[in-house]
């Protein structure tokens, strides 16, 4: 018996590391149904790396809208892509933007694979046909470039 109990107080005396952050501020709710923790600006983070990857413990990797390349607009003047990431269809989006306007679509390596001479609000474009990768869409007002939006396709 005193066996057993010393092999419990050992077992529980144990020390085991899980993820572990060091955080400016954040908070964690536990309730019956589980736990949901945040924090914000992140001090110190691991990283480990092997020849199939990279991984950061402690970092949240989301998907972002990147706008690559942005010339200043008239003010009250937008460009909205999106879903992005998408799974083929992208909808663009301008407000008060009606000087003719085209994209061109390019892949990761700058090989252009699509253009539009001519769109306007609402336009729908389908890259349902491409791999799953991330593109570029370069779009242009009156043959000048106004921005570039990175969009990722999976």
């Amino acid at each position: 018996m005193k066996l057993l109990i010393g092999f419990i107080l050992i077992c529980f005396s144990l020390v085991s590391e899980a993820q572990q952050v060091i955080g400016a501020a954040g908070t964690t709710t536990t309730t019956s149904g589980g736990s949901v923790s945040y924090t914000v600006g992140e001090i110190a983070i691991q990283t480990t790396e092997t020849s199939s990857g990279t991984a950061s413990e402690g970092v949240q990797q989301a998907y972002e809208i990147y706008k690559v390349g942005v010339t200043e607009l008239a003010l009250g003047s937008s460009i909205n892509v999106y879903p992005n990431p998408t799974n083929g269809q992208l909808t663009l989006n301008t407000t008060n933007l009606n000087k003719n306007l085209a994209y061109e679509l390019y892949d990761s390596q700058g090989k252009l694979i699509q253009e539009c001479a001519s769109f306007s609000d609402g336009h729908t474009l389908s890259i349902s046909e491409f791999t799953n990768a991330v593109y570029y869409l370069k779009i242009s007002s009156d043959n000048q470039p106004i921005q570039t939006f990175k969009i990722i396709k999976n």
